[in-house]
């Protein structure tokens, strides 16, 4: 099966240098396949922010003047794949809603943290800035979000 020298003797160094080609093999092909994965875009994130917001106060009720990302990066636990989406955003209230200082899911996947004064824009608009962030997780289907929604729906 290996390589032999000439006295019969298994060549080690052979081996060695078949099984490190054969490593490198294997992580460039890892390597290259995840090059080929998807990451949610910052629209996303915005699409995402959206529904959350509507869900929490109703459609319509809020405008969200701004979305920015400030940082992502993805994350490895175990057999999962997530990515964390952190942001500023800028939203207006129209007079009288009643927004709360932190709104967070159930399942710890999106936060918003508003400052803790809002800005009076006009008599009839309320304006909030805050920071949060928005964890993705990355299955079959592709990435599910906390809006129930899937982003970058892997094709068949």
């Amino acid at each position: 099966m290996g390589h032999h020298d000439s006295n019969g003797r298994l060549d080690t160094s052979k081996a060695i240098y078949r099984l490190i080609v054969t490593i490198l093999c294997v992580l460039a092909t890892a390597c290259d396949s995840s090059s080929d994965t998807w990451e949610p875009t910052v629209s996303d994130g915005k699409a995402v922010f959206v529904r959350m917001i509507e869900e929490k106060y109703g459609v319509g009720t809020a405008s969200v003047a701004a979305f920015n990302e400030l940082n992502s990066e993805s994350i490895a636990y175990g057999t999962f794949l997530y990515y964390v989406l952190e942001y500023e955003a800028i939203v207006e209230f129209p007079e009288g809603v009643k927004v709360a200082f932190e709104y967070k899911s159930d399942d710890d996947k999106f936060l918003f943290q508003t400052n803790t004064m809002p800005k009076i824009a006009d008599q009839k608009t309320i304006v909030f800035s805050g920071k949060g962030w928005i964890t993705f997780y990355l299955t079959e289907e592709g990435w599910h979000a906390p809006d129930g929604d899937i982003y970058g729906e892997i094709p068949n």
